[in-house]
């Protein structure tokens, strides 16, 4: 016996390997689409002292520009998880997706304990596996902010297998267990409501196939106990939201979106089974109203074929009805009681996948045995087609995990699937300007603009690359649009407040900087703006303590620094003003601003020589001539010598 255990821990070693080496590609990813707003743009907050004492009671989305789009979630584990990582690592993304990894690993190992009392070492190694693999679960594992659906995940398998063991024992101690468990889920997210009735359905099962009369009559007082995370849990959801419940689940919600189901899960599932293509997420196709003939009718009918088996099979206290109940139950939250950003999408899929193969791989042995009466015979042709497809799975996954790795990969890749979409489309356009590529931006901001007018967000977008290239009229019906659509949301008002500067409307810009964050937070980049349109206003010291929160938000450092020359300058401080310049120089060498007001500020001081000095390792930089002609009049004007300035043709 003991060589037997021996023999099985070292096949679970050998498959947490496996999927640890097929998922090594995800380290070489960076922060994508949502990482950038829940980490990167919170990364004062998160440099604040004792800001993990403050996240358990706010909302998911606090401290980003999106705060006032998803107050509904209320994942306080997740937000403290960012928290740690980011005092470990700053804005490495490497050690979050070292943490997505674990977590992974974790679940796959979690898997098979939880499989392993229900179907045996065997199968239970392969579901455990095709869980770990599956193209489906990547886009939780190489996406930072996938980790909602990992940590949920995490905690429910600690749920079952705990609140099994207390049904099994009747000790208290696995009831305190699972009750923790069941609460952080809740607070990784909100789909771990769903894990008592998993459970309720797999402790169905096990009452039938226990022979004991003893356990069959489990006392049902156990599920009352687990009202307790969830009373706790609702409560500091009131704190964080002002309400328990979401107002988008209600009756009209679900109503609304009954004719979208059967696609919803029906091609769900296709994409764990035959994972044809990678889908962060994708828009319906046979369920939108207009489009809902003959191919709406079929996927209906197959999928309430398929609630009538489950239906019969939990009657029947099959094992495989109850995976095929684990899944559905699982999408439910996201596809009957929300309104997700995307109708389909791979991250959805994460905690089904469990239930999934279960229905999937115990079905098929159900089925086969009863067919060929043999089920020796159907675990060998199992045995002998699970290897292939875990292959198969692995490798697909390996490819598809650098689609990943920033926001150029992952929206040139969605463009190419869903071309006519203007999210997409819109997002390419803002990866490519982050780049540094203007001209592809620019063509496809067009592209989104011509598929809807009618998105604030394009429009910020819009407006942003005419600022950026001093178009002040370019910018300006954007603007315009802007104070009509969007006059409560941070973005928006930032890009206002930018066009006022620009437009040399120094006052406005610095009365919408204001404005904007009690939106929203700042955001590096706007914080910069606010301290350069308080500079254009001379209250210099405001703008300091501006730009030293700039500094914190590691904000091009180089700029920063000049501009705190230039305050201190102003402010008649010339020393403080050439070590802020000097500093600049540190960060940026090429800061030609900076000698250029270092030879200044000598000048002022009256120190000839180290200004002369200074003029000549501006020269030495090939300056612009217009830099040039500025100099040399602050020369001219101080009555020294400008024949250095002389340039020869």
């Amino acid at each position: 016996m003991e060589s037997v255990n021996r023999r099985l821990w070292l096949w679970v070693l050998l498959l947490v390997a496996f999927v640890a080496a097929v998922y090594i590609p995800c380290f070489r990813g960076g922060f994508v689409n949502d990482d950038r707003q829940l980490i990167q743009d919170r990364a004062l907050l998160f440099s604040t002292p004792g800001a993990y004492r403050v996240l358990p009671f706010k909302l998911y989305w606090w401290g980003t520009p999106y705060d006032a789009d998803a107050w509904r979630y209320y994942r306080p584990w997740v937000s403290l998880t960012y928290w740690f990582e980011y005092q470990l690592s700053g804005l490495n993304p490497s050690l979050y997706h070292l943490s997505n990894w674990a977590v992974h690993l974790a679940n796959t190992a979690l898997v098979f304990a939880l499989m392993r009392s229900l179907v045996g070492n065997g199968v239970a190694l392969g579901i455990a596996a095709l869980v770990g693999v599956c193209p489906a679960g990547l886009t939780s594992v190489g996406w930072i902010s996938g980790r909602t659906d990992l940590w949920a995940t995490f905690f429910i398998l600690l749920f079952l297998l705990a609140f099994r063991e207390a049904r099994r024992t009747r000790n208290r101690w696995p009831h305190i267990a699972a009750s923790a468990a069941l609460f952080g889920g809740l607070a990784s997210k909100e789909v771990a409501i769903v894990a008592p009735i998993i459970a309720w359905a797999l402790d169905r099962w096990q009452q039938n196939s226990s022979d004991s009369e003893e356990n069959r009559r489990r006392p049902p007082w156990h599920y009352a106990l687990l009202i307790i995370p969830l009373v706790i849990y609702l409560i500091l959801r009131r704190i964080a939201a002002g309400q328990m419940i979401p107002p988008s689940v209600n009756l009209i919600t679900l109503l609304g979106g009954i004719p979208y189901l059967a696609e919803q899960y029906l091609r769900t599932g296709l994409s764990m089974l035959i994972p044809l293509h990678y889908n962060f997420f994708a828009d319906l196709t046979w369920s939108v109203p207009g489009m809902r003939g003959m191919p709406f009718l079929l996927i209906w009918l197959v999928f309430l074929a398929l609630i009538v088996l489950i239906v019969l099979g939990l009657r029947r206290r099959q094992l495989w009805a109850v995976g095929g109940f684990w899944m559905g139950i699982a999408l439910f939250p996201a596809y009957g009681l929300n309104r997700p950003f995307a109708p389909l999408a791979d991250f959805y899929a994460y905690l089904a996948l469990p239930g999934f193969w279960l229905f999937v791989i115990h079905g098929l042995r159900t089925l086969a045995s009863s067919v060929l009466r043999r089920r020796a015979v159907a675990d060998r042709g199992l045995a002998l087609v699970l290897p292939v497809v875990l292959i198969v799975f692995a490798l697909l996954t390996i490819r598809r995990l650098p689609i990943l790795a920033n926001d150029l990969t992952l929206w040139s890749h969605m463009a190419q699937r869903s071309p006519s979409s203007e999210f997409i489309a819109s997002n390419l356009s803002e990866a490519y300007h982050k780049r540094g590529d203007d001209d592809r931006a620019f063509r496809w901001m067009m592209r989104a603009a011509a598929l809807d007018s009618t998105d604030w967000v394009l429009r910020v977008n819009l407006a942003t690359y005419y600022l950026d290239r001093n178009d002040i009229y370019g910018a300006m019906p954007h603007v315009d649009a802007l104070a009509k659509m969007a006059p409560d949301r941070y973005a928006a008002q930032i890009a206002i407040a930018r066009f006022y500067y620009v437009a040399d409307y120094c006052s406005a810009a610095v009365e919408t900087y204001r404005r904007a964050f009690q939106l929203g937070p700042p955001t590096g980049d706007a914080v910069f703006g606010f301290g350069n349109a308080l500079f254009c206003v001379q209250q210099y010291e405001d703008a300091l303590e501006v730009y030293r929160t700039a500094l914190l938000l590691k904000f091009n450092e180089a700029a920063v620094y000049n501009n705190m020359g230039l305050c201190y300058e102003n402010l008649g401080e010339f020393d403080q003003a050439i070590e802020a310049q000097e500093e600049a120089l540190r960060v940026d060498s090429t800061m030609i601003l900076s000698r250029e007001s270092l030879a200044i500020l000598h000048l002022l001081k009256g120190d000839s020589a180290e200004a002369r000095r200074a003029a000549q390792d501006f020269m030495a930089h090939n300056p612009p001539l217009e830099r040039v002609q500025i100099l040399a009049q602050h020369f001219a004007e101080a009555g020294m010598d400008t024949t250095l300035f002389w340039r020869e043709e």
